[in-house]
């Protein structure tokens, strides 16, 4: 979050592999990522799940049989600040702001990429200062690279584009996030038609501004609360309050703009959409106001703060790991059949059996599928598993 009186003041789902293969201008958003074509990628139309029949270093064939899962991939959206603020230093480790954000989004979707779709948008639209321009979306919801097809330790070419994409904007302008969010919602609820569950992920460092007719009292200005100095030498919320109506028709949007950025995390919700509100250093004075927006959003952490506050990229990448693993990665698998003979699956993470076990392996459920359980769900849900088979033909390992 950067200030626009500050600015101003020198003025004044889980990817399956559900196969019978065996046993055991800076203003404007770039062009659209190129299709790659059926050969790569399921197209979005049919779910956008990638399916891989010729899955390498697997159990062996034995089975004839397939049992499909039914996939219901996430879809992750970012909305990332990237406000003057943003261009300040993370941590002791000398990073700024913006691109930790950008390694730590990059790190989620190279654990969890493959099993979610992902966009991405940015605010505000340009970074002359005191910019209050609605963002703009930068990359399309798209299907991540599945993880047969990338290569161990490497990144696929659709999150090798979303990080070119967002490496290629720099922090600049204020906080538009009411502004932002209003633009952006009937994209983002649209993307939710298929029935596949949306977040939005914001990620900002302080307070939203830019609304023109906020009013506010010294506690809830900015400017006030951040002591900025004026040239004069004056000192908001010491001398003057920087948010008075007397100093211009624009003083408003130097006004901390709560409720009309709670109405349109609020109204997202209503369309089905959840908002995980992450907070950066430089959040820490607006607290109240970020869990507000994460009360609005669904995703309030049952105790305080509400929100994701993170104070080191440590923080930053464990806060993205526990959102993305919550949402992308279910221990309940669905089948579009049950299998014929239930005594002939197997499970099995990145080849490694999974034994039938009622308390860490996995079990039947009551309805047509399965559901990972005790320490297999949690090592599922560690991001660590690349890709989950469920092979028909042999014996089940029971443990």
């Amino acid at each position: 979050m950067q200030s626009r009186w500050a600015i101003r003041a020198h003025a004044l789902g889980l990817l399956l592999a559900a196969l019978v293969s065996g046993c055991v201008g800076q203003d404007h958003p770039p062009p659209p990522v190129a299709d790659t074509g059926s050969a790569g990628k399921a197209s979005l139309l049919d779910g956008g799940i990638f399916i891989d029949g010729s899955i390498t270093g697997g159990p062996p064939t034995c089975g004839g049989k397939t049992l499909q899962a039914i996939l219901h991939p996430p879809l992750l959206y970012f909305v990332i600040d990237r406000s003057g603020s943003m261009g300040d230093v993370f941590d002791e480790s000398g990073v700024k702001k913006y691109p930790a954000a950008l390694t730590a989004i990059g790190n989620l979707l190279d654990a969890i990429g493959g099993r979610v779709r992902y966009g991405a948008a940015i605010y505000p639209a340009t970074d002359i200062d005191s910019s209050c321009e609605p963002g703009f979306q930068l990359f399309p919801p798209t299907l991540g690279d599945a993880p047969s097809g990338v290569a161990a330790g490497k990144r696929g070419p659709i999150l090798r584009e979303l990080m070119t994409r967002l490496s290629g904007y720099k922090p600049g302008g204020a906080t538009p996030t009411s502004a932002t969010l209003s633009t952006l919602a009937p994209k983002i609820a649209s993307y939710g038609v298929t029935g596949d569950p949306t977040f939005v992920l914001l990620v900002t460092d302080g307070a939203p501004n830019c609304n023109l007719k906020a009013r506010c009292d010294t506690t809830e200005c900015i400017p006030d609360i951040e002591g900025v100095r004026l040239q004069q030498g004056s000192m908001c919320g010491r001398d003057i309050s920087c948010c008075d109506p007397s100093l211009g028709s624009d003083a408003g949007s130097n006004c901390i703009d709560g409720d009309a950025s709670e109405k349109a995390v609020q109204d997202l919700f209503d369309a089905n959409v959840r908002t995980f509100v992450i907070g950066m250093p430089g959040s820490e004075a607006y607290a109240r106001t970020l869990d507000r927006l994460a009360v609005a959003g669904g995703t309030a952490r049952p105790t305080m703060p509400h929100y994701y506050a993170v104070s080191d990229a440590a923080a930053l990448q464990a806060s993205l790991l526990e959102i993305g693993t919550s949402v992308a990665i279910s221990c309940d698998v669905e089948l579009e059949q049950p299998p014929s003979d239930p005594a002939l699956v197997n499970v099995y993470f990145d080849g490694e059996l999974v034994p039938r076990d009622a308390e860490h392996g996995w079990d039947y459920r009551a309805q047509a599928g399965l559901s990972l359980l005790g320490d297999a769900c949690r090592t599922l849900q560690s991001g660590g598993v690349r890709e989950v088979q469920i092979t028909y033909g042999c014996q089940t390992i029971v443990r």
